[in-house]
């Protein structure tokens, strides 16, 4: 890939966000190109001059990979263990 800056990284994903959210087709953000975009951006992050957009399109991103690769997210697993956690043990 070329030497790309952030901004143009940033612009990258936003229109693949836009494709994605057209088609619903997740295997998109499997491309390793989109990969280095994103790895670029979170490179760059500054925890004291954060963008809103930047944190929204690097999450859409990832939720889309976890869709793609068909892996369950940790909210689900998460939310699967308080409900299980809650229930009474039956196994007596």
């Amino acid at each position: 890939m070329t030497d790309m800056s952030v901004e143009e990284s940033f612009e990258a994903l936003v229109r693949w966000q836009h494709d994605v959210g057209s088609t619903e087709e997740h295997a998109s953000s499997l491309d390793t190109q989109l990969l280095e975009h994103a790895r670029r951006l979170v490179d760059a992050y500054r925890e004291e001059d954060p963008r809103v957009e930047v944190l929204a399109v690097l999450a859409a991103f990832h939720l889309s990979r976890h869709v793609a690769l068909g892996q369950e997210s940790s909210a689900d697993r998460w939310g699967r263990g308080r409900v299980a956690g809650s229930l009474p043990d039956l196994r007596r």
